[in-house]
């Protein structure tokens, strides 16, 4: 059995992988708390042959994720990072390393599913678009707000605003908490389709678009635009890896 983790900023999700099983889990990140949740749902389990993180969360917690993982199963982990070149796709990043692991696995991934020119659409605690061209060369993408995180900071940043409804009902709202709910999210989906009119007239109008993360299922819902829902993107590229 193989584990895979991707550790993002607010969850970190697993999957216990072998030839003939692919079975997953997830916890919310708090420092404070690992300890017991990983006590909690990996004591009993055996030691893993293969260890393969994705991490964007801090050192800390990637540190005691090391240190578990070294006094239960005495195995090392492998922390991902981006290359310069894997599989057949180029990183076209300034400095590759600085590319987000997460971002590039889920590339990977989507390679093996649609073909070039094709954009990772990943909606998460944040939300990137990137893109893929027909030469098999990331060619950068763009990062902004989730929608946790506008949610977040239009109830902290203003004074008048108190519950958000998280779902669309009446546009125009009728009162406030349906206007902050409705208008992040429509103004999220807004700004992702914007963008994929600029990618497509960029890069072509055969572009695939391939959409990942906890929110996938719902922006896409909003998008009216053809996509692949592919919820698990970055831990199907860790699978990639394990497999060189």
């Amino acid at each position: 059995m193989n584990l895979l983790l991707d550790i993002g900023n607010s969850r970190m999700k697993w999957v216990q992988q072998s030839p003939e099983d692919w079975h997953g889990g997830a916890i919310d990140i708090n420092q404070a708390s690992l300890v017991t949740e990983l006590d909690r749902h990996w004591s009993s389990w055996k030691r893993p042959e293969k260890l393969v993180i994705s991490s964007v969360a801090s050192d800390d917690i990637n540190q005691i994720l090391r240190q578990w993982t070294r006094l239960h199963w005495a195995i090392e982990a492998r922390f991902v990072t981006s290359p310069p070149e894997q599989f057949g796709l180029v990183n076209g990043y300034e400095d590759p390393a600085q590319l987000g692991c997460d971002r590039w696995l889920a590339m990977l991934a989507a390679m093996q599913i649609g073909a070039p020119p094709l954009c990772v659409i990943a909606c998460g605690t944040a939300v990137t678009l990137d893109v893929i061209n027909k030469d098999r060369e990331f060619c950068g993408g763009l990062i902004f707000p989730g929608l946790h995180l506008l949610r977040q900071g239009l109830m902290t940043g203003t004074a008048g605003i108190g519950t958000i409804e998280t779902e669309v009902s009446e546009v125009p709202a009728l009162n406030t908490a349906q206007g902050a709910g409705g208008g992040t999210l429509l103004g999220l989906v807004g700004a992702i389709r914007f963008i994929m009119d600029v990618y497509e007239q960029k890069f072509g109008s055969n572009m695939v678009f391939m959409i990942t993360g906890g929110d996938a299922e719902l922006i896409r819902s909003h998008l009216q635009r053809d996509c692949i829902v592919e919820p698990e993107l970055t831990l199907k590229g860790l699978a990639l890896l394990v497999q060189e």
